[in-house]
């Protein structure tokens, strides 16, 4: 008998928060990666990021090899805001076919906290 997965959709996501390399308090935003099965660079999908402040966009996953050769980035401001915004893996920008769920960043307005690291990763 199969176990059950996590989600019938085929990527699930962790997200954790820190502060960015680089950018300090007058950046914020979402970066990540997206992984296969074995824990390897997939390539091909896209990352759907929207929500507080009309923010509504459409990154491939390898679009910043700075995280990563599957690695994306979307900046979400030039300060620190608390709210929450939404991301989703998505087949392609024309259609936006759901390849996981829609998570929810929230972000906390701290400086040492200005950035939501999203890992996709392909479970079944």
């Amino acid at each position: 008998v199969p176990s059950p997965t996590r989600s019938a959709l085929t990527y699930t996501a962790a997200i954790t928060y820190q502060v960015h390399p680089v950018q300090l308090c007058d950046w914020m935003g979402v970066a990540g990666t997206v992984t296969d099965l074995q824990g390897r660079p997939a390539l091909g999908a896209f990352v759907h990021i929207w929500g507080l402040g009309g923010v509504d966009e459409l990154v491939a996953a390898g679009a910043n090899p700075g995280y990563g050769p599957s690695g994306w980035e979307v900046r979400l401001g030039r300060g620190q805001i608390v709210g929450n915004w939404t991301a989703q893996l998505v087949a392609s920008p024309e259609t936006k076919k759901a390849l996981s769920d829609a998570f929810l960043i929230s972000m906390p307005g701290d400086c040492k906290r200005n950035l939501a690291l999203v890992h996709f990763q392909k479970h079944h």
